[in-house]
């Protein structure tokens, strides 16, 4: 069988003694996992999705042609740490900046070894955390990026989504407009 597609408490485990040795009985018995089993080896217990709790973005100019700081918030319901981890942001489309290493910078640029690896067709910017870091549940981290805009009027994509792979791997969804910005990549006329 498969696990709960939602996350759920270990349950209740009694203890029972069904035959009679000798007189001895057991009645059925709670046994309190809390008191000796560490959470994540609790029978039945599944912890639910992880998931970005802030993950917003916005981007700092419409202006055909120029250049445009996408900056984006952060945080993971649980730390994002392992080999490999990566965050990727996909749906930025219609920048004229090549595929390629781009520069991430800004309070948490650290994590990511301040680089990103861009795809031009596809919007996606793949975020490989650096050696020894951990993307913190605790706290948003923030980062830059620049992009150049086209040089032609475009509203922005319908959707930019985020996801993450590592320790434990977050689903695809949707980033927010940071207040009082725009999703990336609209350009002004």
């Amino acid at each position: 069988s498969s696990n709960a597609a939602v996350g759920q408490d270990a349950p209740l485990v009694r203890v029972e003694l069904l035959r009679n040795f000798a007189g001895f009985s057991m009645p059925p018995t709670p046994v309190p996992a809390a008191a000796f089993i560490p959470a994540d080896q609790q029978a039945l217990r599944i912890f639910g999705s992880a998931v970005f709790t802030t993950k917003t973005i916005t981007q700092s100019s419409p202006t055909q042609g120029g250049t445009n700081s996408i900056t984006v918030s952060l945080q993971p319901s649980v730390d994002l740490s392992g080999d490999y981890a990566a965050v990727t942001i996909s749906g930025v489309l219609g920048a004229s900046t090549p595929s390629g290493v781009v520069r991430v910078y800004g309070p948490d640029s650290v994590l990511f070894a301040s680089t990103g690896a861009w795809e031009q067709k596809s919007g996606a910017l793949v975020l490989l955390l650096a050696s020894g870091q951990t993307l913190p549940s605790a706290l948003v981290s923030t980062i830059t990026f620049d992009l150049t805009n086209p040089l032609e009027p475009r509203p922005s994509p319908d959707q930019v989504l985020i996801w993450a792979t590592g320790s434990v791997p977050i689903a695809a969804s949707p980033m927010v407009v940071a207040a009082g910005g725009g999703l990336p990549l609209k350009v002004d006329s």
